[in-house]
């Protein structure tokens, strides 16, 4: 029968992994022995012994725009260093392997540890000199637009009864990538740095995926603040000028890090993942040690470990995700990693603020883009937290005047909700424009 696996074996395939009472044969590969096999049919592949697989996916490309006409496309692969002996091929995988996208691995020479397999644009402009191999333009592989899952397997399609082994996958195993956690439509996937384990069953949590969007959130620093009056009166401001009312987004994949001394490299800590962070119905994001001094006008309240108390001689920045790297795309900055605060720079009881035509974010510090008020540091004007505006910029946002602090305790302020105590800065439903949120800063 079907059943029958006499001197072989009996193999569920990938992706069935719920018990049946009923024996489904499609969920199955059956390989019987030589004595059941008529004599024109080929050998059974012997069972492989357990061993460290040499290869595993770690990155797949799907730019959005390009220059070239057709977006130069490419899949990575890390390798032990040396050429792959084993019979492994890369294929897109939809409930096993769909031979007819094959692409044979073994032999390869990896550089540095890394195969590049290249559509015939990224071999000729983006990645010219590193591509290994270029997958014909007939096949899905760096040539589809959109996303698929794919696998490294050991083995190849016989004329008889296909034998392989998943050695790495990515994507959900059974189901269409679009819509789903593997979804790098228009972006990339990339896989986590220390994440090389080889899998058969793919881990979200082990990759950064990154949805292409025609229209991507645009996020940029416009004041850094360190008043004099203590480290309790640091923020950072934050704008976007096409997101109003905007929760950002596993997609939109934007941390902020900070840089100190002559570091080249972010901070490791503190740092702020930005994702579930609201932007306010003005575009502003800003971020408090306290609101003791600031009201309704801090977005959240993150305090002193934070990365919202920077002193005024360290390096500020926007960055992709999701934590922090100095090989990450950095988005937008203040400041130049990797050389000593110039005085220029400080801003050390005071606060740097971007210029009003600086509307666009910069990978690179453009100082022309930057008043700087170095806050008595050099001799010039202190500032106190009652010179700051934060969540105002260039006369757009909530830019009225604050009232300067009382000095004795009031219980209640009526024009800030109910349950407003300016001496705990705690908020009421009096107040539901503003969410107070203490979040840890890893």
């Amino acid at each position: 029968t079907d059943a029958d696996f006499t001197g072989g074996r009996a193999v569920r395939k990938p992706g069935f992994t719920q018990p049946e009472d009923v024996w489904v044969p499609a969920q199955w590969d059956v390989h019987p022995g030589r004595s059941t096999r008529p004599p024109t049919e080929p050998p059974t592949l012997p069972p492989t012994p357990a061993v460290r697989y040499p290869a595993i996916i770690t990155e797949i490309t799907d730019p959005l725009d390009s220059p070239y006409g057709i977006p130069p496309r490419f899949v990575k692969i890390k390798t032990l260093g040396s050429p792959l002996q084993e019979n492994l091929q890369l294929v897109v995988y939809e409930n096993g392997p769909v031979w007819n996208t094959a692409i044979p691995i073994s032999g390869l020479t990896p550089t540095n540890g890394d195969l590049f397999i290249c559509n015939y644009v990224a071999a000729a402009t983006t990645m010219s000199g590193s591509c290994n191999t270029i997958s014909p333009s007939t096949n899905r592989i760096t040539n589809e637009p959109g996303c698929y899952n794919l696998a490294i397997v050991r083995g190849d399609q016989s004329t008889f009864t296909p034998y392989y082994d998943v050695v790495d996958i990515f994507g959900i195993n059974g189901v269409a990538c679009s819509g789903t956690q593997s979804d790098f439509s228009g972006g990339y996937a990339r896989r986590l740095p220390n994440f090389v384990t080889p899998r058969k069953v793919w881990l979200f949590s082990e990759w950064q995926v990154v949805k292409g969007d025609p229209d991507p959130l645009i996020l940029y620093i416009t004041e850094i603040a360190d008043p004099a009056d203590g480290m309790a009166n640091r923020f950072v401001e934050l704008y976007s000028p096409n997101r109003m009312d905007y929760d950002i987004t596993p997609e939109d994949n934007i941390i902020l890090v900070r840089y100190t001394g002559s570091n080249s490299d972010p901070d490791p800590v503190p740092f702020l993942n930005l994702q579930g962070f609201r932007i306010n119905q003005y575009g502003f994001l800003v971020l408090c040690v306290s609101d003791a001094c600031y009201g309704g006008k801090c977005d959240y309240v993150l305090g002193v470990n934070s990365i919202a108390n920077n002193p005024g001689n360290v390096d500020v920045a926007l960055m992709r995700g999701p934590y922090p790297d100095g090989d990450n795309e950095i988005i937008d900055i203040y400041g130049v990693p990797g050389q000593a605060t110039l005085p220029s720079q400080d801003f050390s009881g005071g606060r740097a603020i971007r210029r009003s035509d600086a509307i666009s974010p910069n990978n690179v510090c453009v100082a022309d883009n930057w008043f700087v008020i170095p806050g008595g540091t050099f001799g010039g004007q202190t500032l106190l937290c009652t010179d700051m505006d934060p969540g105002c910029w260039s006369g757009v946002g909530d830019c009225q005047v604050r009232q300067p602090p009382t000095s004795a305790p009031v219980a209640y302020a009526p024009s800030k909700g109910k349950n407003y105590s300016p001496t705990n800065g705690s908020k009421g439903k009096g107040n539901k424009r503003v969410r107070r949120v203490r979040r840890n800063s890893l």
